[in-house]
């Protein structure tokens, strides 16, 4: 847009006038040569002088508000356009009078404006990927605890589907406890509180909140389900290796004991204690052996060769490392072929999962029993499974079987030698080796344990 006011006004009323002298001239020549007489009568002339005058007035002043009213609607229209936030070029300057120098403060009011704008929009962006960088669920409230701002994390964690934007904390979240920690920091300034979070899925939510100074609060919320859990299962750990070892090691003192006051003269009773001695200390061996093994598995240290494994090779090798237990038990340990199928796994990892499936169905199964291993292709993946005819296992344990030292049967399971600590093994290695473990119930009876691994390329 240009303005050059001052000249094309100039240029106008120069040429109005002009024009308007000689119309006044022409007009006063045709009246006298018409009215010789008028002459005689100067009031005519001036009347006739005055509406001439006038007429070229009203034309003039026509003409300078026309240009006025254009410039000022360019001026306006631009000032309009600005505050809306439409882009626009700038006025493009020609006169110096005071449109032009209206003109110069309106484009450096755009400029500047631009440039807030800019810095605005920057840092909005830079504070929105900040925000929704952040693990932590973050929420902002006004005075009245409506939701002012809430990030990614937040909107996740409460499983909020509509943008909770203008709502109440109370309607965005059904969580009295919080909304009684919001109500307590405007008094107090800070507050937390930890609680559970309702819905299907349980969560444990720790809450910690800010009183604004403009009002209203900040509420930072963090998941603290898995710690909490870890938390427990630490807490179980400990408790349940202190119960695992306090047994074995009651029963050495008191044989030992009993030996020292008098028994090891008795043969009999000397030889029964001693048995009952080295029972205990093989517990104790087999026990601290597999709470390394457990160890060194969660903590990444126990070394993996993943190679192509014969499916066929692990089942024989598992029925095989178990025979004499079955003769004497008068078991059968039966294999299905399994073609040439190859997983992709670490060969004394696999052969220990599927020993200590096997072992669990040839100690928990009754005299006379059968053990089926067996393996199938799903997909890209082989499923190896270790099927029983014992009594079963109820529906209420089988999610719980895989933790560690969880018995279905704590009596018998000591009484068999186990530590508690095989499936939760078998568990961990199958991860490593990216597969997973389960256990279904079998057609009739028993129960069927399976392993899942990735198929080799081999077997395709």
């Amino acid at each position: 847009m240009r303005i050059g006011v001052r000249r094309k006004l100039f240029f106008a009323v120069f040429a109005l006038v002009f024009l308007g002298v000689g119309a006044t001239g022409a007009v006063l020549s045709h009246f006298l040569s018409n009215n010789p007489g008028a002459v005689a009568n100067p009031t005519t002339l001036i009347f006739i002088g005055g509406g001439v005058a006038i007429g070229i007035a009203l034309i003039v002043s026509a003409v300078f508000s026309r240009f006025l009213s254009s410039t000022l609607r360019i001026l306006v229209d631009f000032a309009r356009k600005t505050a809306e936030g439409q882009r626009r070029g700038p006025i493009d300057i020609v006169s110096h009078d005071d449109f032009g120098g209206l003109a110069g403060s309106l484009n450096r009011l755009s400029e500047q404006l631009e440039g807030h704008v800019t810095a605005l929009a920057d840092e909005r962006d830079r504070f929105e990927a900040i925000l929704n960088g952040m693990s932590e669920a973050v929420l902002a409230l006004d005075e009245a605890q409506r939701v002012t701002l809430i990030n990614r994390a937040a909107i996740m964690l409460l499983g909020l589907g509509d943008g909770p934007i203008g709502h109440t904390l109370l309607e965005t979240v059904r969580a009295p406890a919080l909304h009684a920690m919001v109500v307590d920091v405007n008094e107090r300034g800070e507050a937390a509180v930890e609680f559970d979070l309702p819905g299907t899925e349980h969560r444990r939510i720790l809450a910690r909140a800010t009183r604004r100074k403009s009002g209203g609060a900040v509420v930072v919320l963090r998941d603290m389900t898995e710690l909490r859990q870890l938390e427990n299962v630490r807490r179980d750990f400990v408790s349940n290796v202190s119960h695992e070892l306090r047994t074995p090691v009651s029963i050495i003192r008191a044989n030992a004991e009993t030996l020292l006051d008098g028994a090891i003269d008795n043969r009999e009773a000397a030889v029964r204690f001693l048995t009952s001695m080295v029972t205990n200390a093989e517990r104790l061996s087999n026990l601290i052996s597999d709470l390394l093994d457990v160890s060194r598995i969660e903590a990444g240290k126990y070394e993996l060769v993943k190679e192509t494994v014969p499916v066929s090779l692990a089942l024989r090798r598992a029925a095989a490392a178990l025979e004499t237990q079955a003769i004497e038990k008068d078991f059968s340990i039966q294999v299905q072929p399994a073609g040439d199928l190859g997983v992709v796994a670490d060969t004394r990892a696999l052969d220990q999962v599927l020993f200590n499936f096997t072992d669990n169905a040839v100690k928990y199964s009754p005299k006379g029993g059968r053990v089926l291993l067996r393996a199938r292709e799903e997909q890209e993946l082989v499923c190896i499974e270790v099927e029983d005819n014992g009594p079963g296992i109820e529906p209420e344990h089988r999610n719980r079987l895989f933790e560690r030292f969880y018995r279905v049967d704590p009596g018998r399971s000591r009484e068999m030698g186990g530590t508690g600590l095989g499936l939760a093994i078998a568990k961990h290695l199958a991860t490593a080796m990216n597969g997973e473990v389960g256990m279904t119930a079998g057609k009739i009876s028993g129960s069927v344990f399976w392993i899942k691994l990735p198929r080799a390329q081999a077997s395709r």
